[in-house]
């Protein structure tokens, strides 16, 4: 866990130093059978990969954090995964695999009613339907982003939303 919290740490300094701690986290977790712990390591070295441009090593890492949080039954950071692996297949240029992770990211989102996670996946669905030139579902997904945005008074997303519509 220590090791995880340090990677977290870096993750915003030097992600060089945040892919060594998640590793050595990895580590560390296989030599006592830590599933939770290696589910996060694995969860933030896609991260980490992600950011520095490796997205064939993210989806790796995503799909093993994947694999086991939902042994786990863990939403939150099952949740969390869905919306990474969202993102690299959507950078990598496939948005229908990206909104199929989104889906499975939303539905978890609804269960646990997280408003910023549900705010943040309709964004994501509408814009990737905007890059499909599937405005009409744009649209709808962007209206329900605003909703949510309007009643946290989270003014500036609600305007960078609605340049989105524009």
């Amino acid at each position: 866990d220590l090791s995880n919290e340090i990677a977290y740490t870096f993750g915003i300094i030097s992600i060089d130093s945040s892919l060594v701690y998640s590793k050595k986290a990895i580590t560390l977790a296989k030599q006592i059978n830590y599933t939770h712990g290696l589910g996060i390591a694995h969860l933030f070295v896609g991260r980490a990969s992600a950011q520095i441009g490796e997205m064939k090593m993210a989806l790796e890492y995503y799909d093993k954090a994947i694999d086991l949080f939902s042994q786990e039954a863990d939403s939150l950071n099952l949740l969390d995964a869905y919306r990474g692996i969202s993102y690299v297949t959507s950078y990598a240029g496939n948005q229908l695999t990206s909104l199929d992770y989104n889906r499975k990211a939303l539905i978890i989102a609804e269960n646990l009613n997280d408003s910023l996670s549900l705010s943040i996946i309709y964004n994501n669905i509408a814009s990737i339907y905007k890059r499909l030139d599937n405005y009409e579902l744009a649209i709808h997904y962007f209206e329900k982003t605003i909703e949510i945005e309007r009643k946290a008074q989270n003014f500036s997303d609600l305007a960078i939303t609605y340049s989105n519509i524009g």
